[in-house]
Formats: structure tokens, C-alpha cells, sequence
């Protein structure tokens, strides 16, 4: 009789331990239900998301097992941040043990896909002697755009922006600028630091020296408008009708609201991306 006790007590043993671990895969993995995952050792912890699609997103960090000897204040902890970067001003303390901080992903020239590494460092002694560093991956997919074409990027930073706030979707549909001449890693950073948007790039100066079959553009009488540059403005119409929708940058894009650069908004617009997929429409003109 006790021996049949015994299996039963260390048979039970055995199930409350794999039981405790399926809970704690559950937990650390986020599970296949749930909508965050959860990086984590013995003092810090970092939860993201399970699914980025748009929206810049919100990192939480905490502290595990506060006790006095842990020091967790903003100036203790590092972060650093691979593929996107933190909205400062939007960082923000829920708890003694908690504060978040929002993440702009910065997709790669050429794609609107990217995998964001956010790694942590924190102090964890009171001498500032012990360290822990705690990382976490998310991948970040755009799927509404807000799409521009540009002659160079340094023209357009001369130029005045059309205000993207204006449109009322919460700073989720990316803003997707087509540009025309080759630009440096500088101008790119520079029109990232100003938005409140995710920004993507698409280098399409490619195109501009393509024409159609049977179009010589130097021939004489040919038709050409120099604004800009000799055809820029039917390269322009050609891209926006049969080019745009081919680039690889487009991959995995479901909507798209072309804005011309020397655009203007008079009053808050209503979230035109929502109301598409509500009407199930497949195009939208004439606002």
C-alpha cells in the first residue's frame, strides 16, 4: 500500500512538473493564442507583440522580482534598437516596475518587411557592478501605404511635407516614397526623424530611362514638358498607371493612398483605410 502511494505521489510529482512547463512555454512564448510575446530572465522583461502589421508598436519593460537591492530607473537601463527606432517623446513609466516605449520599425530600401531587434541592458545592483541584458524579435509587415513619387529626396525636404496627421488612422498605414534620383542614408534618416510614421523607400530612377516600345525620346517634335526633367511628367502618369503596382517594395501591400507632394489638407479626414475594408471597395477617388 505505501509503495502505491509513493508511484502515485511521485507520478503526480512528475505531472505537476510538465504541466508547470507547458504553462511556462505558454507564458514565454506568447502561445499560439495569444497576442504578445514575452522575453524574459530572472529580473528584466521585455513584451512585444505577437503580430506588427502597420502601426508603430509598443514595447513593454519590466522588472520580474523587484526587491530594494534592484535599481530600475530610465537612466539605468540601455536600449538599443537594430532595423527601427524609439519615439522618445512617447516613452512612458506605467508602474515603479514598468515603462513602455513605441518603436517606428525602418524597413530596409526596397521592402516594406522588416525584422526589428530590441536588446536590453540593465543595472541590477545598486553598485551599478551587475548587468542583465534581455532581447526580443519582432517582425513588422506594412499592409496600407500612404504613397508619394519624388523627383530626389533632397527636393523634397526643401518642400513642405503634406501634413500625414490629417489623416485620422492613428499613424498606422506606412508612408511609401517613390523617389527618382539616388539618394544618401542621411537624407533617408533625415525624413524618418521628422515622421510620426513608419517610412519606406522604393529607388526608382530605374524606370525614368525606360519608354515604351517604338518611343524614340530623341527624336525630334517628340512631346516633352522640362519642369523637372525632360518627360518627367509622362513618366510620372506612366508609373502611377502600369509601374507602381509591379515593384517589389508592394509586396504584401493591400491599400494604397497616393498623395502628390504638393498636396494640401484643409480639415481632419476620417480614416479612409478603415472605411475601405468596411465598403469591401477596391478603389476610392474624388475625397
Amino acid at each position: 500500500m505505501n509503495r502505491t502511494k509513493l508511484k502515485l505521489f511521485i507520478i503526480s510529482i512528475i505531472l505537476c512538473f510538465f504541466w508547470l512547463l507547458l504553462v511556462s512555454l505558454v507564458w514565454f512564448r506568447g502561445g499560439s493564442g495569444s497576442d504578445e510575446l514575452v522575453s524574459s530572465k530572472s529580473i528584466l522583461s521585455i513584451k512585444v507583440p505577437n503580430k506588427i502589421v502597420d502601426s508603430p508598436f509598443v514595447v513593454s519593460i519590466s522588472l520580474i522580482h523587484p526587491s530594494p537591492r534592484v535599481q530600475f530607473y530610465d537612466q539605468d537601463v540601455s536600449i538599443s534598437i537594430a532595423n527601427g527606432h524609439e519615439r522618445s517623446e512617447l516613452r512612458n513609466r506605467t508602474s515603479l516596475d514598468t515603462f513602455q516605449i513605441t518603436i517606428i520599425p525602418d524597413p530596409e530600401e526596397g521592402s516594406s518587411r522588416v525584422q526589428v531587434t530590441i536588446i536590453v541592458a540593465a543595472k541590477v545592483l545598486p553598485s551599478g557592478k551587475g548587468e542583465e541584458i534581455v532581447s526580443a524579435r519582432v517582425t513588422y509587415q506594412a499592409t496600407n501605404v500612404i504613397a508619394m513619387l519624388v523627383t530626389n529626396l533632397s527636393f523634397t525636404q526643401s518642400r513642405t511635407w503634406p501634413d500625414l496627421n490629417m489623416i485620422s488612422d492613428g499613424g498606422r498605414a506606412a508612408q511609401l516614397i517613390f523617389y527618382g534620383e539616388m539618394s544618401s542614408i542621411r537624407e533617408i534618416n533625415a525624413i524618418r526623424a521628422n515622421s510620426s510614421r513608419v517610412v519606406l523607400f522604393d529607388d526608382v530612377s530605374e524606370l525614368w530611362d525606360l519608354f515604351p516600345s517604338g518611343f524614340d525620346p530623341e527624336a525630334p517634335n517628340q512631346f516633352s514638358t522640362w519642369k523637372r526633367c525632360k518627360f518627367c511628367y509622362q513618366h510620372m502618369c506612366r508609373f502611377w498607371f502600369v509601374q507602381f503596382n509591379t515593384r517589389p517594395i508592394m509586396d504584401g501591400i493591400e491599400l494604397v493612398m497616393r498623395v502628390d507632394t504638393d498636396s494640401g489638407f484643409l480639415s481632419q479626414w476620417t480614416d479612409l483605410f478603415d472605411e475601405m475594408q468596411r465598403e469591401d471597395a477596391d478603389y476610392m477617388y474624388n475625397i
